[in-house]
């Protein structure tokens, strides 16, 4: 094993996690696109520290943790793509960000995330963190949102 499969590893585990139970393949690659562009921005220096400090911005305070069933369609399509975004080769062609109802931007999901850093989800069961809301939510000039998947908001 190399240190590259074990923080892809990681990283699919991490995203399951943190998007908890009965989230979408998509909101788990948001996630992941979300982590690369912190690693990639040179927030720390690789994946796994990356995934060990991310609770401190976090959108969203700690949950229950999430439970990993290995026959859920979402893991193993998340599995299966993990390549493409740890190594910043998806060409996925498909838009993925909704506008609207019915529409879509035509931006590729990996396109629409590309700045982006932060998430935070929205609705009951999930705590919003209040040290996110002060100072990544309410700051639009330095990190504004970018994109929104559901209740699930997306910002640089």
């Amino acid at each position: 094993m190399t240190l590259n499969d074990l923080q892809r590893a990681a990283l699919v585990l991490f995203a399951v996690r943190e998007a908890g139970a009965g989230a979408s393949v998509e909101q788990m690659k948001a996630i992941c696109y979300c982590m690369r562009n912190r690693v990639k921005a040179g927030w720390h220096p690789d994946w796994l520290t990356a995934m060990e400090h991310a609770q401190e911005t976090a959108g969203n305070l700690p949950g229950a943790p999430a439970t990993i069933d290995v026959n859920d369609r979402a893991f193993q399509v998340l599995l299966h793509d993990i390549d493409d975004i740890y190594f910043s080769t998806a060409g996925n062609s498909k838009p993925m960000m909704e506008e609207g109802p019915g529409e879509q931007s035509g931006e590729t999901m990996e396109e629409a995330l590309k700045e982006c850093k932060y998430w935070q989800f929205l609705g009951p069961g999930r705590p919003v963190n209040p040290w996110f809301t002060e100072n990544i939510a309410g700051d639009h000039e330095n990190h504004p949102c970018r994109a929104q998947m559901g209740l699930m908001m997306f910002f640089e």
